[in-house]
């Protein structure tokens, strides 16, 4: 049983080229082992359009026209939201400027299927960077609060990550979570091929050209002190100061 869980891929790849979108919506929508389907689309909220009155070629076409940002939403359970993004306008200061996200709000959904579903994002989009957590250790570290002159508490977003620091060859990414995937321009700058190889975790699997690190084996049991620990002697072998820490790190952020 899940309460809610999260998939985020970061990519180099224009989705709006090579058929990228193409092919995702084709297979996402006529492969039934991946689950689950959206049914409902648009470009911006309120996510109104139902998924059946129109041909896919037009979502495909609004997807494009959009530079690949599009919301798809499973009403229903599992209620799941399918998100989008491109970041034109922070190539200075990011990675990867194209993303994708799901996440499920339902506790009757299968881990299994969400496994499967990040294995066709992986494939899809070759993603530098991705991984799958719950959802409140995902916001856990994406935000952060603070109080202003008068007290009162604010909230605040750390913009998307993976982030440069200060300058590109200081590159912070968020954490080692339950399964993290880190692709092929990533290997380098985590201490080389040896860094995988060596590395003590439940399992380590060469894929796409990257690796794909499993920290624990029951996602049931994140967020105990074993699975925490399990996590944090990862961060520690390729060298901690390689991930986000909010308490030493220096980021532009956004009042939410």
């Amino acid at each position: 049983m899940l309460n809610e869980i999260a998939l985020e891929v970061f990519s180099k790849k224009d989705f709006t080229q090579n058929k990228i979108l193409e092919n995702f919506y084709n297979k996402l929508f006529s492969d039934i082992s991946l689950q689950p389907k959206p049914d409902y689309f648009n470009a911006a909220e309120p996510i109104k359009y139902k998924v059946s009155d129109f041909p896919l070629e037009h979502i495909i076409s609004l997807a494009k026209k959009h530079h690949g940002n599009i919301f798809l939403k499973k009403r229903g359970n599992p209620k799941t939201i399918f998100y989008f993004s491109y970041a034109p306008y922070m190539k200075d200061n990011r990675i990867f400027y194209y993303g994708a996200f799901i996440r499920v709000a339902n506790k009757k959904f299968s881990i299994n299927d969400f496994q499967k579903m990040f294995e066709f994002y992986l494939e899809v989009f070759e993603p530098g960077y991705a991984y799958i957590t719950e959802t409140k250790e995902r916001e856990n570290i994406s935000y952060f609060y603070s109080y202003d002159s008068d007290g009162n508490k604010e909230r605040y977003i750390i913009p998307n990550f993976p982030i440069w620091e200060n300058n590109q060859s200081n590159i912070r990414l968020p954490s080692i979570f339950w399964k993290t995937f880190i692709g092929k321009e990533l290997i380098e700058h985590m201490g080389g091929e040896k860094k995988f190889e060596t590395l003590k975790a439940h399992s380590v699997e060469k894929r796409n050209n990257g690796y794909l690190i499993t920290a624990y084996e029951d996602f049931q049991k994140k967020g105990t002190p074993e699975t925490i620990e399990a996590r944090e002697k990862i961060m520690e072998h390729f060298g901690r100061e390689l991930f986000f820490d909010i308490k030493t790190s220096h980021f532009n952020s956004c009042k939410m």
